[in-house]
């Protein structure tokens, strides 16, 4: 053959292909001569002067060419590297060339980890798609292998797998649920448990997976969401703020499961985080207490015996604005409480905190919920309570609010 494209040859014994591990020796046992062929043929290659696109045919052959793994990996990494393009990669292209199969073939334990690996990886961008790129990953049945992966004693491989289920997971809840029926939660929880630890890179993409997989409403039932605990107590005790955040993330998604089970078992954790100083640690926090307190049961007792609520006045300074709604919402929704739920904000300083804001310029949500606070503390605080809020200068700040109020919603519809 002329020029550079590759050759592959096979062996015809009696006009009969040899198998990939047969031998010839113990065909050649009797006195009959055997006759043998050896037939050169070339093996499919890329033309790297036509377009990507154009080549997915030829790409077709290479991950189909059997007994040449080098040539499959070579096919598969161009097929990785043309659905990691930024801007439009080819994935409806790709689909409608039928390499999902193929991929998902190369997906398989009996292959070499880096032809693994690139299948994988290409899976993964394909999966980061549409819902319909999603769909034709899953369809060919390629989650069985990305869990397989899990347990491989390679990190890189493991990593790839994990990225790849979290794009699943992140697509639907009707992939969520897929995904937890087939283990995944207890396979991750056995990752992250492992005794000798695990990379940063692995850590976090651990993480991001986990609150893929409570993510989507309906929440998952907590019996289906509880493996994960084991491995959520692991990353909470990390320093890295990538991972924690997404695993309080998962705190949050999980109060949707059930509130009380979740206070019960990370209140304290939620109360710690509170004294974290990184501000993408905290949102997930303050937005999982303001979940829980928006119950009427007996999670929000159990939220506030954790001390959340002293932890939530520095956070009213100027420098933490992104979270003054959110723990005006946790006041307003004590307030909606019992009467010692309202007592508790009170002696804490919290109210005396959110009234100070009315002070400065607030946005219009901001003084929404400080004014909803005001009118709960009305409705079900006592009297003594009320004059409490007068003289820590209630009457003031609900002043301020109902002009905004007016300024916001003009006289016609307050009317």
């Amino acid at each position: 053959f002329s020029g550079e494209r590759p050759v592959g040859a096979k062996l015809l014994v009696a006009m009969r292909e040899l198998e990939e591990a047969e031998m010839l020796l113990p065909l050649a046992q009797g006195n009959e001569p055997l006759e043998v062929m050896a037939v050169a043929f070339a093996l499919p290659a890329i033309d790297t002067s036509t377009a990507p696109v154009d080549q997915l045919a030829t790409l077709y052959e290479m991950v189909c060419c059997e007994y040449y793994a080098d040539v499959q990996l070579e096919g598969a990494r161009h097929i990785r590297k043309m659905l990691s393009a930024s801007a439009g990669p080819p994935n409806d292209a790709v689909i409608d060339a039928g390499l999902v199969a193929p991929l998902v073939g190369l997906c398989q334990s009996v292959r070499g980890a880096e032809l693994r690996h690139e299948a994988l990886w290409a899976l993964t961008n394909l999966a980061s798609g549409s819902s319909e790129h999603t769909n034709a990953v899953v369809q060919a049945g390629a989650v069985p292998f990305f869990i397989e992966a899990l347990g491989s004693s390679s990190t890189e491989l493991q990593e790839q797998a994990i990225w790849g289920l979290g794009n699943v997971a992140g697509d639907s809840a009707n992939f969520r649920d897929l995904l937890l029926r087939a283990g995944l939660a207890e396979q991750l929880a056995s990752v992250i448990s492992a005794p000798d630890g695990m990379p940063i890179g692995l850590q976090r993409i651990s993480a991001w997976t986990l609150s893929n997989l409570v993510r989507h409403m309906p929440r998952p039932s907590w019996e289906a969401a509880a493996p994960l605990i084991p491995a959520m107590h692991i990353l909470l005790s990390k320093e890295d703020a990538e991972s924690l955040t997404d695993a309080l993330w998962v705190v949050f998604y999980l109060v949707g499961c059930d509130a009380e089970r979740t206070v019960a078992i990370f209140g304290p954790t939620l109360a710690a985080m509170l004294d974290k100083d990184d501000a993408k640690v905290r949102v997930p926090v303050v937005r999982a207490v303001g979940e829980i307190v928006s119950g009427d049961g007996m999670e929000v007792d159990a939220i506030l015996s954790c001390g959340v609520l002293p932890k939530l006045i520095p956070l009213l300074s100027p420098g933490h604005h992104k979270l003054h709604k959110d723990i005006c919402w946790i006041v307003s929704n004590c307030f909606a409480g019992t009467q010692s739920q309202v007592q508790q904000v009170i002696e804490s300083g919290l109210l005396a905190g959110m009234l100070e804001l009315c002070a400065g310029d607030l946005p219009w949500p901001v003084m929404k919920e400080i004014s909803f606070a005001c009118v709960n503390l009305a409705d079900d605080g006592s009297d003594d309570q009320a004059l409490q809020f007068i003289k820590l200068g209630g009457i003031g700040a609900l002043s301020v609010c109902v002009s905004a109020c007016v300024a916001h919603l003009g006289d016609s519809e307050l009317t």
